[in-house]
Formats: C-alpha cells, structure tokens, sequence
C-alpha cells in the first residue's frame, strides 16, 4: 500500500488527498483528489513551468480563466491549463464537488507547498510575506494580482535567500503531515 496524506483545511473542511507524488512515480507527476465544499474557490494563479490537468470526479468543477471565460467540467470530463495559462479553480454548487488535479511534470515543490501551507493553517499560523513568497516559489504557483506582479521580484528574492537558509527543510519539520500506512 502506497502511504497516503490527506490534508484537511481547519475552516473551509476542503481537502487534498496525494494520490501519487514524485516520490513514488520518479517525477513525472503528482495527482491528488480535492475536495472542495460549495462557494469555496482557489484564486487566480499561473504556473510557469507546469501543464494542470483537472477532472471532474463528483459535481460539477468551474475553471475560470483570466479572461472571463468559464469551463463547466459534468463528471468525467477534464480540462488542462497550460503554462502561463491564469486561472481559478470554483465550486459554484450547492454541495462538495470532487476532482483530480494532475500536475505534470510532477513538483515536489507543489506536494510540499500544499503540505506546509495546510500544517500552517492547522496550528494557527499566521503566514508571512516570505513565508508565502517561498511556498510559491517552490511551487511555481503565482498568483494573479496586480501587486502580486509589482512585488514579485522582492518575493523572488525572499524565497531564494529562505531557500538558502534552510528554510524548506525547517518547514516540512515543523508544519508538514507525514504519510501514514
């Protein structure tokens, strides 16, 4: 049996379930099931050097991109966001909506960003500038904003001098769930 985390956010109840990480497929992938309740939604982000590939498993998923327009994915039909493609991620239901989120090629970066992200979230921490900065970073997650994009070059270079000190390794430590058997 493949160990497993699943990741539950303290408030909203969405959750991510690692379903195969670059650990276990050499990188070329990373799958994890979602969870996401009604009204709830990711924020418009764009990934530089990955394609997402979501499908919908349970209710209906919306991706929003930048532009406007919508995607309504009905059970069973996927969607791919392409390099430098903004997007959103929307539950636009009245009940829990499920999907596979397929990144390729895999980044472990990715896994551990969300890992340490929903560790902070469990015990109350409060996320700092360079704290965000180095999980997107690692992630090659951007969001989507205006000043998001004016601070971007200051948050580069919080994440490269995190990186640096040992910060992914002091994070993991302290906020990140290990898999369970």
């Amino acid at each position: 049996m493949n160990p497993c985390v699943k990741l539950t956010h303290p408030v909203s109840g969405d959750s991510v379930e690692f379903v195969s990480t670059t650990k276990e497929n050499d990188g070329f992938f990373s799958i994890m099931h979602v969870l996401l309740n009604p009204t709830s939604n990711i924020p418009y982000q764009v990934h530089r050097k990955t394609v997402h590939v979501f499908t919908s498993l349970k209710g209906g998923l919306c991706i929003r991109l930048k532009g406007g327009e919508l995607e309504l994915l009905p059970e069973g039909k996927s969607f791919t966001v392409f390099p430098n493609t903004p997007y959103a991620v929307l539950n636009p239901g009245v009940g829990p909506i499920k999907y596979e989120h397929k990144v390729n090629p895999g980044r472990r970066g990715y896994e551990d960003a969300i890992n340490i992200a929903f560790g902070m979230l469990r015990v109350g921490h409060r996320m700092s500038m360079v704290e965000k900065s180095f999980l997107d970073y690692i992630s090659d997650t951007y969001p989507c904003t205006l000043q998001e994009k004016m601070l971007q070059p200051l948050r580069r270079f919080f994440a490269q001098k995190a990186l640096k000190d040992g910060a992914y390794k002091k994070l993991m430590d302290k906020y990140g769930v290990k898999p369970t058997v």
